[in-house]
């Protein structure tokens, strides 16, 4: 082995390659030498890199109309004139017909914590379910990134086949399902991984809107218009973060939120609403056949995630 260790070999993360360098190392490689090269004096470093020149990439259908940069190579450039060639030029049209994403918001501190330990699990193998929920999420992000994932095993399946829901997130933050590049990027990266035997499907999630009505008793010292601001800030806050696919809803919990806020004596009821088609996702969700036996929780089918998408359209209040 060579003395004196490559620092390309395991440290830097180069683009253009057409295939993905193992994000794994084994501990006894960087034992193996006591030195990362030697550094230069007198010497001036220049590195170059890659980057975004906006934070966030994903764009809705038709909205890439105008080219960064054109090039046109003509097969006989010299028997047209240059206004045959600018009429030319100037018919080109772009448009996306497929929505762009895989550019998704930093995952929490708590996501950080629960896909690291998933992943040091993973082994680099994808054998349980949290093996291919862990792998998935660890993707290389240029090959794009999903925001939220579930892996559920098909018991009904003749060999118990893998079925992976996904979904995305636009522009503005707002789940969405994942494009056709985006799932076979993620098919690609966990051929690596699989066991041999298993085969898996990578389908998108159901996105299921809703809305919260509801009902507060309030202090007869308080402002109405006050109290109704400062329960739907305190609803929207606990909503901000996005649902796992196959969370329920907790009714318990926006319970215990409105009754903490200053003025309010006590919540007379919360409602549960389905939104659907024109700025929603065309979904059909029964709200009330999902309602656990004990009342405290609205449950979510394997491959559903709800999503309060527009905090003050959806959240409306009432005071008595």
């Amino acid at each position: 082995a060579d003395a004196v260790t490559n620092p390309p070999e395991g440290v830097l993360d180069l683009a253009g390659r057409t295939y993905s360098t193992e994000i794994a190392f084994d501990p006894t490689k960087i034992i193996s030498t006591d030195k990362f090269g030697i550094g230069p004096s007198n010497t001036t470093l220049r590195v170059q890199y890659r980057f975004n020149t906006t934070s966030d990439v994903n764009a809705a259908v038709n909205t890439i109309t105008q080219p960064a940069s054109v090039s046109f190579k003509f097969a006989n450039q010299g028997s047209l004139s240059p206004s045959q060639r600018a009429t030319v030029q100037s018919s080109l049209e772009v448009s996306n017909e497929e929505k762009f994403v895989g550019s998704v918001a930093m995952p929490s501190s708590d996501e950080i914590k629960q896909r690291a330990f998933s992943y040091f699990a993973t082994q680099n193998r994808a054998v349980t379910a949290e093996d291919y929920k862990a792998l998935t999420y660890a993707m290389p992000a240029k090959y794009g990134m999903l925001k939220r994932a579930a892996v559920i095993k098909d018991l009904d399946e003749f060999k118990q086949n893998i079925n992976i829901y996904v979904a995305s997130e636009t522009n503005a933050g707002k789940l969405s399902s994942a494009n056709t590049t985006l799932k076979n990027n993620l098919r690609n990266w966990l051929l690596n991984y699989k066991m041999l035997s298993d085969t898996v499907d990578i389908l998108d999630a159901q996105i299921v809107n809703f809305a919260v009505e509801y009902e507060v008793l309030m202090d007869m010292n308080s402002n109405r218009f006050t109290v109704i601001n400062k329960c739907t800030s305190r609803l929207a806050a606990l909503f901000a973060e996005a649902y796992d696919i196959g969370e329920p809803i907790s009714l318990s919990d926006i319970y215990t939120a409105l009754n903490k806020v200053e003025g309010v004596v006590d919540t007379s009821s919360v409602q549960i609403a389905l939104r659907s088609g024109g700025i929603y996702a065309a979904s059909n969700y029964n709200f009330d056949a999902a309602l656990s036996p004990d009342g405290r929780r609205i449950l979510a089918a394997p491959n559903v995630v709800f999503e309060l998408k527009y905090p003050n359209l959806d959240i409306k209040g009432s005071v008595k």
